[in-house]
């Protein structure tokens, strides 16, 4: 029996990263929630701390990225979901093998149900692009 789309739970996507210079990073968000094939939702986020190339000396006083970040994605039974971490300002550290990467765990559940969960090492000089399919 097929499923109309009033009968899928909403996408929750969770972003945990608890590196102290995170805030280096312009983070971007965008996908796309399906339901039956079609498209229901388009999700946005885009949490922008200074243009590209800022090259900030230390992260500005007003701003405050929490540790965890949570986003709902809209209903249905497919999520296409692109992550973007952009490096703004160069690592604090001048060696590149001194730059360790830093994690950010993705989480996305529907309901009680985990959809998917990786952890990603994040290389501090070029943050990275993530493509998901849940």
């Amino acid at each position: 029996m097929a499923r109309d789309n009033n009968q899928f739970l909403p996408y929750n996507i969770t972003l945990d990263c608890s590196f102290a210079e995170f805030w280096r990073y312009n983070l971007i968000v965008h996908g796309e929630v399906s339901a039956l094939g079609k498209s229901q939702n388009i999700v946005k986020h885009v949490d922008e701390v200074a243009p590209v190339g800022t090259n900030l000396p230390a992260m500005p006083a007003t701003y405050h990225r929490p540790t965890t970040i949570s986003i709902e994605a809209g209903a249905g039974d497919s999520l296409r979901l692109y992550i973007y971490l952009l490096p703004h300002t160069l690592p604090s550290v001048e060696r590149i093998p001194d730059a360790e990467p830093f994690e950010l765990v993705v989480t996305i559940t529907q309901g009680e149900r985990l959809c998917y969960k990786h952890r990603y090492m994040i290389n501090q000089w070029s943050g990275d692009n993530i493509e998901i399919f849940a």
